[in-house]
């Protein structure tokens, strides 16, 4: 065997290889949404797998972030006069479904605290998870499901 015929056959090992060990990929983007007028920025708090990770929020609440399958992330959105609240993904089961490379939409809405006890919302305001065997998104809010 010549070599390039033996140069061409590593490369397309190594790219089986690696296209074999590829992880999914997940892109979720959204508005982080002040139900009223806000006196600050809206802040968000990021961590993946118990790390923070840097998140970008635009003047007008637009979110932008991209994590693999396998990971977990807690999304922590706040704004001053407003109730903080939490949203808990899970990124396993992704690639049980058909899809590659997928975008998930969603909107956090903080609505205003009635009273000064009112920090945060006692549990997370929602939870999204891709469902094993299929990886359909799953979306619990409000103790509601919603499978898209």
């Amino acid at each position: 065997m010549n070599t390039a015929k033996r140069t061409l056959l590593t490369a397309l090992i190594a790219a089986a290889a690696i296209a074999g060990f590829a992880q999914e990929q997940v892109t979720f983007k959204g508005t982080v949404i002040a139900m009223g007028t806000a006196p600050g920025p809206v802040n968000v708090c990021l961590t993946v797998d118990g790390l923070p990770q840097d998140l970008r929020i635009r003047a007008n609440g637009n979110f932008l972030f991209t994590v693999q399958e396998g990971q977990q992330v807690r999304m922590i959105s706040s704004c001053e006069g407003f109730v903080t609240k939490e949203v808990v993904i899970d990124v396993a089961h992704l690639s049980d479904g058909t899809a590659k490379n997928r975008s998930v939409k969603f909107d956090v809405q903080l609505s205003r605290k009635r009273v000064a006890a009112e920090q945060c919302q006692p549990e997370a305001a929602g939870n999204i998870a891709f469902g094993t065997g299929t990886g359909r998104v799953l979306v619990n809010y409000d103790n509601r499901l919603a499978q898209r």
